[in-house]
């Protein structure tokens, strides 16, 4: 045999095959995210991330809900999250700067065109990262990552933290009640829109909570909805 020919062989032998990335459905990020808030508590909290055993729980979870997904802690659920903590820091930096606000309704960055062309003319690469894109997990990760941000330059406020956790809630809680999608639509933004009508809405008993959501859609609480 050549020596170059078996030289090069050896080379293809023993090079490794690189990991092909997984194409996640909507479906198992939906059930990613629903599994972590649901077994997430202060208990496996630490310090940029989760503590161990915490990853392999979502995986058990995952097996039950998505049994033919076969999504396994390494490589899927771990990289995933990362990428998640990585969005979710990129966008809330953004929002600390003035002039930037959250679309509750569109889970998008909202910003006036002017201040927009400023901050892409200084930072181009994070502004193609976000430009246009709906973040609908946002809420969610604020309530996973956001301990991880509360530490460093320019933390969130622990107050503005609980705020983003309890609007959170919110479509989960309009979910348990008998309303269509876009009833539900309308009054998480209807409630989200103002602090006051979140406490109201969460501090509403269950058992009263449709008649509440009810009255408020017919405009008996808020006024006229468009």
């Amino acid at each position: 045999m050549d020596t170059q020919q078996g030289f090069q062989e050896a080379n293809v032998s023993t090079k490794k095959t690189p990991r092909s990335r997984r194409n996640w459905r909507k479906v198992e990020e939906d059930a990613l995210i629903k599994v972590m808030l649901a077994e997430f508590s202060d208990k496996w909290s630490a310090d940029n991330g989760f503590k161990p055993g915490f990853f392999s729980l979502v995986e058990k979870q995952l097996e039950r809900v998505l049994p033919e997904s076969h999504l396994k802690v390494d490589p899927h659920i771990e990289s995933k999250v990362k990428y998640w903590r990585q969005t979710y820091n990129k966008v809330f930096d953004i929002l600390q700067l003035s002039g930037f606000g959250w679309d509750h309704t569109n889970k998008k960055i909202e910003v006036h065109p002017t201040v927009w062309d400023e901050y892409e003319k200084a930072h181009p690469k994070k502004a193609k990262e976000v430009y246009g894109k709906t973040f609908p997990y946002y809420e969610d990760w604020a309530i996973l990552f956001g301990k991880d941000r509360a530490t460093g330059a320019g933390a969130e406020d622990p107050t503005q933290m609980s705020k983003y956790a309890r609007r959170a809630t919110i479509p989960r809680e309009l979910e348990k009640l008998d309303l269509t999608l876009i009833q539900q639509f309308k009054l998480a933004a209807i409630i989200g829109d103002k602090e006051e009508r979140v406490d109201q809405f969460l501090n509403t008993r269950d058992e009263r909570k449709q008649a509440w959501a009810e009255a408020v859609l017919n405009g008996h609480v808020y006024g006229p909805i468009p």
